[in-house]
Formats: C-alpha cells, structure tokens, sequence
C-alpha cells in the first residue's frame, strides 16, 4: 500500500510538471506555474523572479496584500512610504470571461506575489484591466548566439522603437557582429519593428544597453545597439515583463 501512494505521488508530480513545464522560457521568468480555466475566469501564474524592486508611490492606493490571488483573506498593509524594496516572486494574469470594463478592455486582474522584511503576499496592481506579459509568448527564449568571445541569450520581443541618428546594423548582436547596413537618419523620425532582443546588456559610449534584432529594410533583419534608439511613449524603453512591473509599482512623476 506504502509503495502504491509513493507510486500515486510520484506520477502526479510527473503529469504536473508535464503539464505546466514551458520549455519556452527555460525555467526562467516567464516558466508557467499553474494554469486555470473555468466558466468565469481564465487563470495563469508565472515564474517571475524580481530582487530588490523600488517600491514607489504606485502603490499608494493599492497597497493592500493578501495571502491569495483573491481579494477575501488580507495579510496586511504594504507601508509604500517607508520600505523601500520589496521581492518579487509570482505573477498572476486572470482574465474575466466574456467581460469588457467601462473602456471596452477585456475585463480581469494582475497580481504580483511580493515580500519584504514586513510582510509578504499577493497585491492586486490591475484590477478589472486585463494584462498578461507572457501573452502570446511574448519574452520567450529563442536560444543563444555566439559573437566573438561572448554568449548572447535571445528572448522574443514584439514592438517598435524610434531611430534618430545613423545607426550601424550587424549580422550578431554585440560590437564583434558584421556591419551588414547602415540606417541613414533623415528625419524627422524613423520607426522600426522589433523582433528580438538580448538577455544581456552591452556598455557602449557610456551607455548600457542591450542589443535589438530589427527589420531595416523589407525582408531585412540585423542587430543594432539599444542605446542610441528610443520610443516617442512614455514608460519603459522596452516592453519586457520586468520593466513593464518595475514601472507600475515604481516612482512617477
């Protein structure tokens, strides 16, 4: 009977794994935890790890934690006005079935699983707004790319950026890349589609930023260097998961 249960347990936690395993994102921010779908709600909590977070006056209105990704059993108050940091560790997408809000946006709720040396808990960021980073994929792993002595990991990327300089474009990412074009600024602004970016970033004239995997002419792809573009919106630079919850639990102006 003892080696029956074992037998139980043991295939539970393979079919489990099986099932929510996302070979896509390497067991890196991103990895799917667990996933839910009923009659009313559509529920997906990541792998979305996150040191040393500036807490900052976002969080002012929506600083109350609960021990669950629902909004019935409170663990406290997040004091945004005296703690400074905070972990992240989980995210959590619901989306509301078949409901729009009051601006016709898919109705649902964003939840982030923080701690601090306080306190620790689910906090609500989006409420009655459906957002989810990993939609469709989005920040997946696409594998590596060799270029001179260094190993580049590739995530996906979907968006575009704003070029107002010349702008050398390379076959690889990093300054050992092949110059296959040059973008010849001509103002007075030039968008570009992002497809890819680097994990890691690059200090180049002072700047340090990431690489970028760009379509510079139809049909054409190459890399450029993420410091000398920018985006004519507000917010982050880039649309990364991580960036996108730095912003909304940060200092605005």
């Amino acid at each position: 009977m003892k080696n029956t249960k074992l037998l139980s347990i043991f295939l539970f936690l393979a079919v489990t794994s099986f099932l929510y395993a996302d070979e896509n994102y390497k067991n890196g921010n991103g990895t799917l935890i667990f996933q839910d779908t009923s009659d009313e709600k559509s529920i997906e909590v990541r792998k979305f790890e996150l040191k040393n977070v500036e807490i900052g006056d976002q969080l002012e209105d929506i600083n109350t934690v609960y021990k669950s990704y629902e909004k019935t059993d409170s663990a406290g108050t997040l004091e945004w006005w005296s703690e400074k940091k905070m972990d992240i560790h989980e995210i959590c997408s619901i989306k509301h079935i078949g409901k729009v809000n009051l601006w016709d946006h898919q109705s649902g709720e964003l939840w982030i699983k923080i701690s601090t040396k306080k306190i620790s808990g689910w906090i609500c960021i989006y409420d009655n707004w459906y957002q989810n980073p990993y939609e469709n994929s989005n920040y997946e792993c696409l594998g590596t790319i060799k270029s001179g002595n260094k190993t580049w990991n590739i995530r996906k990327l979907n968006q575009s950026i704003s070029v107002w300089t010349n702008l050398n474009v390379r076959d690889k990412p990093g300054l050992s890349g092949k110059k296959i074009s040059t973008i010849k600024y001509k103002g007075p602004q030039l968008n570009v589609k992002v497809f890819e970016i680097t994990e890691e970033s690059d200090n180049i004239d002072g700047m340090n930023d990431r690489w970028i995997k760009i379509q510079y002419e139809e049909g054409k792809y190459g890399w450029v260097f993420g410091g000398y573009v920018s985006v004519e919106r507000g917010g982050p630079k880039y649309m990364i998961p991580e960036h996108e919850i730095e912003f909304l639990v940060g200092w605005q102006p």
